[in-house]
């Protein structure tokens, strides 16, 4: 799947030639990156496969709190 053009914030695809480096989403309309777009949907892909293939979980870490001495 070309990651380029999928919008990071509704997933929209689009079609576009390789000059445009930066679009605005036709469904939402947000303007991004063409390169920070394909880098995270390729980030936000990955980690679904990977938890899809229980290879990976998502850790909420507990809140930190200081401990009393």
């Amino acid at each position: 799947m070309k990651s380029s053009g999928i919008c990071y914030e509704c997933k929209h695809t689009h079609k576009f030639g390789l000059n445009v480096r930066e679009f605005a989403c036709e469904s939402c309309g947000l303007v991004q990156c063409r390169d920070l777009a394909a880098a995270k949907s390729i980030e936000s892909t990955g980690e679904n496969d990977l938890m899809a293939a229980g290879i990976v979980a998502r850790v909420t870490p507990k809140s930190q709190k200081k401990s009393s001495y």
